[in-house]
């Protein structure tokens, strides 16, 4: 292997690392995002991770590396940028959500009975939250956190790395075994064991 194909690997690594911190990032403050919201909806916590350990939605992360590849080219038009991160994002939902029906046979969200829905995966109301969300991704949030990501070092992004990868199979697997998103609440996993102990 040559220097410049060491330099080629070097690079395409630094990329995916970055890639992943983001996708971290993001889902991260997407679990955030929703756990503030569902308290000021229901007026109570609950545990909108996606995941056993890890307190991540990863819909946002997909949808927010989505929105931000998406509008590279047009982030100088306001309402480009809402439009076209509006339709990544919620492809990145709909695409997610049947990933979850399909292979891990549950949901974590079902729109059916809302108004100007697809197959309860995606509807317009939460659409139209994608693109107010494209607008403060793409001008205030990703301009910092693009700024400070670097900072990460790569022992960090592959300890975090192996620790996401752990925690998917784990997930995965529980998931598609109680067919329900509260497989990955601990509660809800310390009631199912105590269960089927006394039955």
């Amino acid at each position: 292997m040559n220097n410049g194909q060491v330099r080629q690997n070097i690079v395409g690594v630094n990329i995916l690392l970055t890639y992943f911190n983001y996708f971290l990032t993001y889902s991260f403050l997407g679990f955030l995002l929703e756990t503030v919201f569902s308290f000021f909806v229901k007026g109570r916590l609950e545990s909108r991770k996606c995941f056993l350990i890890s307190a991540l939605c990863p819909v946002y992360g997909l949808g927010a590396i989505a929105i931000n590849e998406s509008t590279k080219k047009i982030s100088y038009s306001k309402t480009k940028t809402f439009f076209v991160g509006m339709l990544a994002a919620t492809t990145v939902e709909l695409l997610t959500d049947l990933f979850y029906k399909y292979v891990l046979g549950m949901r974590f969200w079902d729109y059916s009975k809302r108004p100007f829905n697809l197959w309860g995966s995606v509807c317009l109301k939460y659409s139209l939250s994608w693109g107010l969300l494209s607008l403060l991704l793409v001008y205030v949030v990703h301009p910092y956190v693009n700024k400070h990501i670097g900072k990460v070092k790569k022992g960090t992004s592959y300890a975090f790395m192996l620790l996401f990868i752990s925690d998917s199979i784990i997930s995965a697997f529980l998931l598609r075994k109680f067919r329900t998103k509260h497989a990955v609440n601990y509660a809800w996993i310390r009631k199912a064991i105590r269960s089927s102990w006394h039955a």
